[in-house]
């Protein structure tokens, strides 16, 4: 039987979209204005292979975002945060 969902769950649950969609929305702007200077330079240079590996890392890094945005989703329905509010 699933426990009703409160207004302080509803409210942490919508802060913790707000805030994974933003840290994506900021990877995603990284990686892509890397890969766009990168296409400014000749493709031997180092440089432009330093920007392709840090596009790369960039939209990589949305993973673990995603992740702990499900671990943290499980948190609030689990009800960790209204116990641990206790002490």
């Amino acid at each position: 039987m699933k426990r009703e969902s409160t207004e302080l769950q509803k409210s942490l649950k919508r802060a913790t979209w707000i805030s994974a969609g933003a840290a994506c929305f900021w990877l995603l702007i990284w990686s892509g204005s890397c890969w766009w200077v990168r296409g400014a330079l000749p493709p031997d240079n180092v440089f432009a292979r330093i920007l392709a590996i840090l596009a790369v890392l960039g939209l990589l890094a949305i993973i673990p975002v995603i992740v702990n945005l499900r671990a943290r989703l499980k948190e609030i329905d689990g009800g960790e945060y209204d116990a641990a509010s206790q002490y």
